[in-house]
C-alpha cells in the first residue's frame, strides 16, 4: 500500500448535504488538494471551485473522515471530507 509522500496531492470525495447539495446539483464532489493542508485551505479549493456556495461556506462545518474539524486544524491524511450547512428542526 503506497502512503503519500508529505505535501503529495490527494483526490478526496467531499459529501455535501442539504442547501450545499441542492445549489451544487450533487451530493458528492470530488477535489485535489495537497497533504498536509487544513480545513481553511479546504474551504478555499472549495470556493474556488463552487463559488455559489460561498455564503454557505461560511457558515457550515467540515468533517474530515467524519470528524468535525475547525479551519486551523492540521490534516495530514484523509479519506473523505464532509461539508455541513446548519440545519433546523421542527
Amino acid at each position: 500500500m503506497d502512503l503519500p509522500t508529505p505535501h503529495a496531492t490527494v483526490e478526496l470525495p467531499v459529501f455535501l448535504f442539504a442547501a450545499v447539495r441542492e445549489v451544487v446539483g450533487s451530493d458528492q464532489v470530488t477535489i485535489q488538494t495537497p497533504l498536509p493542508t487544513t480545513a481553511s485551505a479546504l474551504r478555499k479549493i472549495l470556493s474556488q471551485r463552487y463559488p455559489q456556495i460561498d455564503t454557505w461556506l461560511a457558515v457550515s462545518r467540515l468533517a474530515v473522515d467524519r470528524r468535525f474539524v475547525a479551519d486551523e486544524d492540521q490534516i495530514e491524511s484523509a479519506t473523505e471530507i464532509a461539508v455541513i450547512p446548519p440545519v433546523s428542526g421542527g
